[in-house]
C-alpha cells in the first residue's frame, strides 16, 4: 500500500506539473525553475512516504469488512498528505528555496488527498480479490478437539474471507479418540488418514489438542502432503489484545501483557523526554516560583516552604516526593485525602492546589530519576494498600515509573477518592497506557495538562 501511495503521488506530481506550467485548461502558473529543483522535491515525497510508513506500519490495518472502509481511507489520506507537507516546508524553511512554486505544491496536496482517499478505499478489496483468489485460494481443514473451539475457527474464517481461505471439512478429535480410544497414537494415524483422503492446502489447529511428540509427527505428516499447518493460538477474548511473542534459540516465550516501555530504547527514549523537560523546569522555573511560594506562604501560613511524603513508585519501591506546601503546619492528619474545601488548606495553597503549582517540585524527583514526567499518580503507601484491597489487580500501576501527570489526571480522574469506581477508573487508565505507551501518547497527556492549568477540572482542589 505504501508502495501505490508513492507511485500514485509521483503520477499526479507529473500530471499536476504539466497542466499547471503548460497551462492546460487555463490554469497556468510562471514558469518553472530547473528541473532538478522539482527532482528534490520528488525525492522529498518519497522520504515522506518512508517516514509514514515506518510511523504507522504496526497500527494501519486495512479491515476489509469494517462498515467505515471512508473514514478510515480518508484519515490514513490525511495522515500521509500532512507528513508530507510537514516534509516539504520543512525543507523549504530550511533551504530558502525559492525556485519551488508554492502554489503549485498548494494545487497538488490538495488534488492528491481525495486519490489516496479513493485509493486507500478501494486497492485493498481489489488486492485481497486478485492476491488472495483463484489458485491462490486455500482449502483448508479445522482440527479441534472441541466444538466450541471448532465453532470459534470457522466464525474466525467467516469473518475474514477476504484472506483467501476457505473450509474443506472439519475433523473433532474427540469424536476419532472415542472411536479410537484414548491412544494418542491411534488418534494421529486415524486423523492422518483422514488428511491423506482430503489433501488440503492448510491444517488450522485450534490450540494444542495433541502432546509435543504427536504434534510433531502431525507436522511431519503435513510435510509430507504438502499442506501448511497453522495453530491457533485461542486464549480467549480477555487475553485478545494482551498477548506478545518472544523467540530466542530454541526458546519460545510468550508474555501475557504488552509493555512498550520494556524495550530499553523506549526507555532511553522515556528518560531522554523527562530529562529534557525537567531541567529547565529545575534550573530556570523553580528557584523564582519558589520565592513567590514563599513569600505567599510567609503572608498566610508561616511555616517550611516544602513538603516532602514518602509515595510508591516503580516496583513499589517508597521515594521522598517534593511538593510546595498547601496546608498549614501541624494539621496532625497526614494521610487524609485532601477534600472539597478543606480547612487545612491555606487560600494560596488552594490556588496552587488548583492549577497545579504545588507539583513543580516533583520535577526534583524527575531529575534524579524517581519519577517521570508523564505515569501513574504516586500515592501514599497506606492508600496504595487500601486501593489494592478494593481493585485485585491494582498493583499493575507499579510496573512503570509515577508521573507528574498521567493519562488518567487529562482524562478528569484527579482529586479525592470517594468510591470504588474511581478508583477503577483511574486504573484502567493507568494500565492502558502501560500497555499502549507511546512518545506521541506521552507528548499529548503533556499538552492537554498544559491546558488544564488554565481551565482546571471540578475535582481539582
Amino acid at each position: 500500500m505504501v508502495l501505490c501511495s508513492l507511485a500514485l503521488s509521483l503520477v499526479w506530481f507529473c500530471c499536476a506539473y504539466w497542466i499547471v506550467f503548460n497551462g492546460f485548461g487555463g490554469l497556468s502558473l510562471r514558469s518553472p525553475a530547473a528541473i532538478d529543483t522539482y527532482a528534490m522535491v520528488i525525492m522529498l515525497i518519497a522520504v515522506s512516504f518512508g517516514i509514514d510508513y515506518l510511523r504507522t506500519r504496526m497500527t494501519r490495518a486495512y479491515d476489509l469488512l469494517r462498515p467505515n472502509k471512508w473514514g478510515f481511507s480518508l484519515f490514513a489520506a490525511i495522515q500521509q498528505v500532512v507528513t508530507l507537507l510537514i516534509v516539504l516546508s520543512v525543507y523549504i524553511l530550511a533551504s530558502k528555496e525559492q525556485g519551488v512554486s508554492r502554489l503549485f505544491l498548494l494545487w497538488f496536496l490538495v488534488g492528491l488527498l481525495p486519490l489516496l482517499t479513493l485509493m486507500h478505499r478501494l486497492l485493498p478489496q481489489w488486492l485481497s480479490e486478485h492476491l488472495f483468489g483463484g489458485r491462490y485460494l486455500y482449502q483448508a481443514v479445522v482440527v479441534s478437539d472441541s466444538d466450541l473451539g471448532q465453532d470459534r475457527i470457522l466464525a474466525w474464517l467467516e469473518r475474514h474471507r477476504c484472506y483467501g481461505v476457505t473450509v474443506q471439512d472439519t475433523i473433532n478429535l474427540q469424536t476419532i479418540a472415542n472411536e479410537e480410544g484414548v491412544c494418542s497414537d491411534k488418534v494421529l494415524q486415524a486423523l492422518g488418514d483422514e488428511l491423506k483422503k482430503r489433501r488440503p492446502a492448510m491444517v488450522i489447529m485450534h490450540q494444542f489438542p495433541l502432546e509435543s511428540g504427536a504434534l510433531v509427527k502431525l507436522k511431519q505428516l503435513c510435510d509430507r502432503l504438502g499442506c501448511r499447518m497453522i495453530v491457533s493460538l485461542d486464549m480467549g477474548p480477555e487475553f485478545a489484545n494482551m498477548l506478545s511473542f518472544h523467540k530466542d534459540g530454541d526458546m519460545q516465550l510468550i508474555s501475557i501483557r504488552q509493555e512498550p516501555l520494556e524495550c530499553p530504547t523506549n526507555r532511553i527514549l522515556k528518560r531522554l523526554l523527562d530529562i529534557a523537560v525537567s531541567l529547565p523546569v529545575v534550573f530556570l522555573l523553580l528557584p523564582f516560583l519558589t520565592f513567590w511560594v514563599w513569600w505567599m506562604q510567609r503572608r498566610q501560613s508561616p511555616g517550611p516552604i516544602f513538603h516532602r511524603q514518602m509515595r510508591s513508585g516503580m516496583n513499589n519501591e517508597h521515594f521522598l516526593l517534593y511538593k510546595f506546601r498547601t496546608m498549614h503546619v501541624g494539621h496532625g492528619s497526614e494521610n487524609k485525602q485532601a477534600t472539597k474545601n478543606d480547612d487545612r488548606i491555606f487560600s494560596f495553597g488552594r490556588l496552587m492546589r488548583k492549577c497545579s503549582i504545588d507539583e513543580i517540585p516533583q520535577f526534583i524527583n524527575v531529575l534524579i530519576g524517581d519519577m517521570s514526567v508523564v505515569g501513574p499518580r504516586p500515592h501514599l503507601p497506606k492508600h496504595d494498600e487500601e486501593f489494592a484491597q478494593i481493585v485485585d489487580h491494582y498493583q499493575l500501576r507499579h510496573l512503570v515509573k509515577p508521573g507528574i501527570t498521567g493519562l488518567a489526571q487529562v482524562k478528569g480522574y484527579r482529586g479525592e477518592v470517594t468510591n470504588s469506581a474511581q478508583i477503577k477508573d483511574r486504573l484502567l487508565s493507568d494500565v492502558f497506557y502501560i500497555e499502549n505507551w507511546s512518545i506521541t501518547m506521552d507528548f499529548s497527556i503533556i499538552w492537554k495538562t498544559a491546558y488544564q492549568i488554565f481551565r482546571a477540572p471540578t475535582t481539582a482542589y
